[in-house]
């Protein structure tokens, strides 16, 4: 997830019509907010057309970059803006070399920080204590909402321009503390619909990739938390544009019993009984006596599809 974010923000900050403009306008210290922010929206709007409906409340030079207050903007089809409340982008040096890129850029967002440091091929970044529950974008992406603090570093190293990530290398560690998944629509596959969660309340979730040669393998999840048991493991190969990278993924999943708590906790460990006549005969085939449920993912980043499978846990 931190992944795709940095890849947003490196495509925008990287367009060098941006940041030529951004640098002749750091010349003139007494350049007025107002048509500074109408000189940033102008650039964008030419060299990013995914970023829409952009608003920056204000703008002021910083060094050898900019500062831009309460951003806003909608990012491809999407209908939901993304928001910063404050972002800070600086050039390493004066002058902008788009095939050797050295900049910066800082923000604050969602009750935490963001930072991404570019050096030429090198993109290294550290999120702090993002609060995805507050990350409107996301839960509408997925259908389902999604809560934790995100916090954790990433090192990639891109050194073939042409291929991008497809030949990139490096690590993402990140943890999600305190994770939830829910309220929403769930789909699960083997039901003739989406099903009904509450929120679950999951724990805490390590995030590791090992990413050599574009391929990005994911370090074995295995957490026990106090209404989910959770188990994941697989790989992603990474494309040019992340939302087209390839996943090959298989997840396993048992509520516990203290999903009982409530009373829509209760309907669903009553729909996923073995013992239940709600549930589906294809689901109960693949479902381990102990009550794991299998899944496979697969499919693009951007449009992942799942598959019921057996489940790896007995």
């Amino acid at each position: 997830m931190a992944n795709l974010w940095q890849k947003r923000w490196f495509r925008i900050s990287t367009y060098s019509s941006f940041f030529t403009t951004m640098f002749l306008v750091s010349l003139v210290l007494t350049y007025p907010s107002a048509a500074l922010v109408a000189e940033i929206e102008a650039g964008i709007a030419k060299g990013a057309p995914d970023i829409k409906n952009l608003m920056i409340e204000d703008a002021a030079i910083s060094g050898l970059g900019l500062r831009l207050s309460n951003v806003e903007f909608t990012y491809g089809k999407g209908e939901i803006p993304w928001r910063f409340d404050d972002l800070h982008i600086g050039l390493a040096g004066f002058g902008f070399d788009p095939e050797n890129p050295a900049f910066s850029l800082s923000a604050v967002a969602y009750g935490g920080e963001l930072d991404v440091q570019v050096n030429g091929a090198v993109v290294e970044g550290q999120v702090d204590r993002l609060d995805l529950s507050a990350v409107l974008p996301l839960q509408d992406m997925l259908g389902l909402g999604i809560g934790g603090r995100l916090s954790g570093r990433l090192e990639m190293d891109v050194s073939d321009p042409k291929q991008k990530w497809r030949k990139a290398n490096g690590a993402v560690n990140l943890t999600l503390s305190g994770a939830s998944i829910g309220p929403g629509k769930l789909p699960i596959p083997g039901f003739g619909q989406p099903l009904t969660v509450p929120e679950i309340r999951v724990g805490d979730i390590p995030l590791g990739l090992e990413v050599k040669e574009g391929k990005a393998s994911l370090q074995p999840i295995k957490v026990t938390g106090e209404q989910l048991e959770l188990a994941a493991k697989g790989e992603v190969t990474l494309q040019r544009s992340l939302r087209l990278s390839a996943l090959d993924l298989s997840v396993d999943a048992r509520p516990t019993k203290k999903l009982n708590a409530t009373q829509e906790g209760k309907n669903l460990l009553n729909v996923l009984d073995r013992k239940s006549p709600l549930l589906p005969r294809r689901v109960k085939r693949n479902m381990s006596k102990k009550g794991w449920l299998g899944m496979s993912v697969s499919g693009r980043m951007s449009r992942p599809r799942f598959r019921m499978r057996k489940s790896n846990i007995r």
